[in-house]
This record gives structure tokens, C-alpha cells and sequence, in this order.
């Protein structure tokens, strides 16, 4: 294969290298230090080689829909990761600059730690039972279709929190600038006071028995099938 020919005419500093059944990564690769972007998505990748850290400015690493089950130490320029689609158990070692994280549809029962840098964490449809401590920077998480029966603490930057179809029994505080909550699909008795911001929030198929206050703003509060739904009819 010839992979300089592979490169980007207009964008010097990208490679794509999608749908053509990659069993392994070139090692012409490893050496294209100038990289910023690596597009290997939809091929039959099982490994990523140790040597992806030679890679030294490469900020988006896209590998999504293909066979592996774990992943080497990845060069610490790394701001976006989509490793969807694949066959991953655990997460263990995460680039330190990392913003956003894409990990959904694999099979991970647990990640180590989350980079401080994060902004957006998307893990629906994994196993995961817990949760690491979040970073006081993020913005979005993603957790639907998981086995997690807590939270950890929800830093104040959090605007989106989707967790719906868990083993959720409660929810911990949430932070004062969240616009969006889904929790439908758990095991939830009650929730937590709501903030004045939340202009959508879906909570029905839970085992509520009570609501906190609506806050004015939120346009869509969605409660059916909980037994107070039942008993406003």
C-alpha cells in the first residue's frame, strides 16, 4: 500500500484510511511525525501498534468500528478519541489532553481515570457498574444502556447528563447549570432539587412516588410510568 498517497492533497496533515479491511496498521504510519488527524475507521483492526506515540502532534484519532480489544499508550497531543464499535473491556490509559472521549458500543466494565481535560464523555452501551471521578470541565456525558446504580459527584460545567436504561437508585446533586436530564428507565424513588436551568427533563419508567418543584424554564418534564404519574390521571 501506498500510504503517502493516501495523504490529504488539501489537508497535508491528514490520513484517511477507512473502509479498505486494515488487519494492521501500516508502519509507514508510525513515522508521519506531521500528522494531526488518522482516520482508520470500518477496517478488521484487532491492535493499535505502541509505536502510535511517535505520532507527537496528532490530535484526533478516529478507529471506530473495528476489532480491538485494548488500546497501547496514545501520544499525549491527543484531543479527540472515537474508539466506538469495538470489542474494548477496560480503559486504563487515557491522553492527558484529551477533550473528548467517543467509547460507546464496546464492552467496558471499567475505566481507571478520566483525563482533566474532558469536556464530553460518550460510553452508552457498555458494562460499566461505576464511574471514575468526573473532570471539573465536563460538559456532556453519555452513559445510557450501562449497569451503573450510582453517580459520582456532577461538577457545576455539567449541562447535559443522559443515564437512562441503568440500575440507577439515585441521582446526586445536580449542579446549577445543567439544561438537560435523562433518567428515564432506572430505579429512581425520588429526585434530587432541580436547577433553574433544566428546560428538558425525562424521568418517566422510574419508581418515583414524588416530584421536586419544576423549575419554569423546563418546557418538557416527561414522568410517565412512575407511580405518581399514575396517581395525577
Amino acid at each position: 500500500m501506498e500510504i503517502i498517497n493516501k495523504i490529504n492533497k488539501n489537508e497535508k496533515d491528514v490520513l484517511i484510511l477507512k473502509n479498505i479491511t486494515l488487519t494492521s496498521l501500516p508502519s509507514e504510519i508510525l513515522n508521519l511525525t506531521y500528522l494531526k488527524r488518522l482516520v482508520i475507521y470500518n477496517n478488521k483492526l484487532k491492535s493499535i501498534p505502541c509505536e502510535i506515540t511517535n505520532l507527537i502532534n496528532l490530535e484526533q484519532l478516529v478507529c471506530n468500528n473495528n476489532y480491538l480489544i485494548n488500546l497501547p499508550e496514545l501520544p499525549s497531543s491527543l484531543l479527540y478519541l472515537n474508539i466506538s464499535h469495538n470489542m474494548i473491556i477496560e480503559l486504563t490509559c487515557l491522553p492527558p489532553n484529551l477533550r473528548e472521549l467517543i467509547c460507546y458500543t464496546n464492552f467496558i466494565k471499567n475505566i481507571k481515570s478520566l483525563p482533566d481535560n474532558l469536556v464530553k464523555l460518550d460510553c452508552n452501551t457498555n458494562q460499566l457498574i461505576t464511574l471514575p471521578p468526573l473532570p471539573s470541565k465536563i460538559r456532556k456525558i453519555i452513559l445510557n444502556h450501562n449497569k451503573l446504580t450510582h453517580l459520582p459527584f456532577l461538577p457545576n460545567t455539567l449541562i447535559s447528563l443522559v443515564c437512562f436504561c441503568n440500575q440507577l437508585i439515585d441521582l446526586p446533586q445536580l449542579p446549577s447549570n445543567l439544561t438537560e436530564l435523562c433518567c428515564q428507565s432506572n430505579e429512581l424513588e425520588y429526585l434530587p432539587d432541580l436547577p433553574e436551568k433544566l428546560t428538558f427533563v425525562n424521568c418517566s419508567n422510574n419508581n418515583l412516588q414524588l416530584l421536586p418543584i419544576i423549575p419554569q424554564k423546563c418546557s418538557d418534564f416527561i414522568y410517565y410510568a412512575n407511580p405518581i404519574f399514575e396517581k395525577n390521571i
